[in-house]
């Protein structure tokens, strides 16, 4: 694992220059990153805001509302990998509402992801502490600089003020991750990263998997056969570690 954010800093450089010398595949898994590297971008971010300068927050208020708007975005990301329509949606007062504890939760009927006919309504996501406190600065001091057109939805885009759309939102996140990491990971390869993260782990136990595939709305089945994109020996290694291990010579 990456010990710092000076560690992806390297990594960016790396790999942005890896890419203009290389030629171009239609490989998905080169646009994966590993969900560590994930988060260490939202790191990333959560350092770029947090250096904006009082001065920059008074005479460019716009721009620190940009750098707000993409912490939050991927840390929401990083709490609960959903599908890119679930992000863009957030509407406040609706899909994303305060909880009896003052907590920002996202909330979701069946009418409002992918597989809701399958599985209802969603249970209510309450949003950790820290990434709460950032929406409601978000929304309280700062969402108001982008000048968002007419809409309640959480997210605004800073060239119109309109809300995202598919195209703009995949767009803005694959920006993102390109200047950070030098891939175009798009949104929905995040679900890849996760479940092949999550089912490498030692302790990733049954139930634990299971309650994962129901927090991102699919089957176990469709998590171990569409997006955990380990490979044959990584499947293998606790295995063959397991047994080794019984050998006594």
């Amino acid at each position: 694992l990456f010990r710092s954010v000076r560690q992806l800093r390297q990594l960016q450089a790396d790999a942005i220059s890896r890419i203009r010398t290389s030629k171009k595949s239609v490989d998905v898994t080169n646009k994966l990153v590993s969900w560590p590297t994930f988060l260490l971008c939202v790191q990333r971010l959560n350092e770029e805001y947090h250096a904006s300068t009082e001065a920059a927050r008074r005479k460019r208020p716009k721009v620190v509302a940009v750098r707000l708007q993409r912490l939050i975005t991927f840390a929401i990301f990083a709490v609960f990998p959903d599908r890119q329509r679930t992000m863009r949606e957030l509407e406040l007062g609706r899909t994303l509402v305060k909880s009896r504890g003052g907590l920002w939760a996202i909330r979701q009927t069946a009418a409002d992801f992918k597989t809701g006919a399958s599985f209802g309504d969603r249970a209510t996501v309450i949003l950790p502490r820290r990434i709460s406190s950032l929406v409601s600065t978000f929304v309280s001091k700062w969402r108001h600089h982008l000048n968002p057109d007419r809409h309640m939805f959480l997210l605004v885009r800073p060239d119109s003020g309109k809300p995202y759309d598919v195209s703009t939102f995949g767009v803005f996140f694959q920006a993102i991750m390109y200047r950070l990491t030098g891939q175009k990971t798009n949104p929905h390869l995040l679900r890849d990263s996760v479940v092949t993260y999550m089912r490498s782990l030692p302790t990733a136990a049954d139930d634990l998997l299971e309650s994962l595939a129901l927090l991102m709305g699919h089957s176990i089945n469709m998590q171990r056969d569409v997006y955990d994109k380990s490979t044959a020996d990584q499947k293998v290694a606790p295995a063959v570690a397991l047994m080794q291990g019984t050998l006594h010579t």
